[in-house]
């Protein structure tokens, strides 16, 4: 059953995900196939519904393995999905090919989380934030020129020749995250998906990442999906947040209602592992083992249940649905936690 009539927002969506999964067969040896002949798949994504509505910024949070990169490079085509139906601006995209694929990828951009890998070492800035304009067919130089300067400009980095011709090297990391916003805003898209943009950098340099991001959101219209591990940078910045694990959504809902009154286990301990500004300050921790099972043999019944510190036999039957507890904010539980998050 689709769940987007559940988590459908007022406006019209820029973006629909209806009920997509990423399966990744497992290669298995000959004798592993003849003691288990059925095929066996990790189940990267499964069965993940969602809308976004322009100008909305969304977290999708979770442990590594939560297949919240996954569903990033589905909904950008970097992969394609095994099931389900992505639609952007009221049109299917899953088996876009050519040149609407091409139009796709004007409208739809990444910011990929390493600045120092995924900068050319050997491009000038000019060079790297101008070849988008120069594949999608801008040919005249003084534009192309104008475009750079403005996309570096809304980025918060001052386009002088210095800037310019210098090389990725010569700048530090949250510039270098700058010119990689500047190259995912030059061909002025729709949608962006920010793939844990500041985790490699310092502290002391996140929120301005932050803040240039919300800016974008105000300033150029931008949708942004936002990937993270850590709840704390997510809260700050997005107008939702979605919390997945083991390839699902377990809670989503508007940002103040998740951080303040989390229902689901999992995001409880999430939130409880943010550091407190006092130290002094205790809090009772959501106790929880400390790996996820295997997203090729999972759990029976809740995908948590194997961790979750409040399971009961009822959990193992069958995988809950989405549950509304508050006006826009569902959970996938059924004993959810009602006491508040002291911080």
């Amino acid at each position: 059953m689709s769940e987007n009539i559940l988590l459908s927002t007022p406006q019209t969506p820029l973006l629909s995900v209806d009920d997509v999964k990423k399966w990744y067969p497992v290669r298995q040896s000959m004798f592993a196939s003849l003691i288990q002949p059925d095929k066996r798949f990790v189940k990267a994504i499964d069965g993940v519904s969602i809308q976004l509505k322009k100008q909305e910024i969304i977290g999708l949070v979770g442990e590594s393995g939560s297949g919240k990169s996954t569903l990033g490079e589905l909904v950008t085509l970097l992969q394609t999905p095994t099931e389900g139906t992505i639609t952007f601006d009221g049109a299917d995209i899953s088996s876009l090919h050519g040149d609407a694929l091409k139009q796709f990828r004007k409208r739809v951009q990444v910011i990929f989380q390493d600045p120092y890998a995924t900068l050319n070492q050997r491009f000038t800035i000019y060079r790297t934030v101008v070849e988008p304009l120069i594949i999608h067919g801008v040919r005249d130089k003084g534009e192309r020129t104008r475009r750079v300067k403005l996309a570096l400009t809304r980025s918060g980095l001052k386009p002088e020749d210095d800037l310019l011709n210098a090389y990725p090297h010569n700048l530090s990391g949250g510039q270098r995250q700058r010119v990689s916003i500047a190259r995912a805003i030059v061909l002025e898209p729709d949608l962006v998906v920010a793939d844990e943009p500041v985790s490699m950098l310092d502290v002391s340099v996140r929120s301005g990442i932050l803040n240039l991001l919300a800016e974008l959101r105000d300033t150029i219209g931008l949708t942004i999906i936002f990937i993270s591990h850590d709840l704390s940078t997510v809260q700050n910045l997005c107008d939702r947040i979605a919390v997945m694990y083991l390839g699902r959504i377990v809670e989503i809902g508007p940002v103040k209602q998740v951080i303040e009154r989390a229902f689901h286990p999992y995001t409880r301990a999430l939130l409880e592992a943010v550091p407190l500004v006092d130290p002094d300050v205790k809090r009772e921790r959501t106790n929880i083992d400390s790996e996820p099972p295997s997203a090729i043999d999972l759990p029976p019944g809740c995908r948590f249940s194997s961790r979750c510190p409040f399971v009961t036999p009822e959990c193992l039957i069958a995988e809950p649905e989405l549950v509304e507890m508050a006006p826009g904010h569902y959970v996938r539980c059924i004993h959810p936690r009602h006491e508040p998050i002291w911080y």
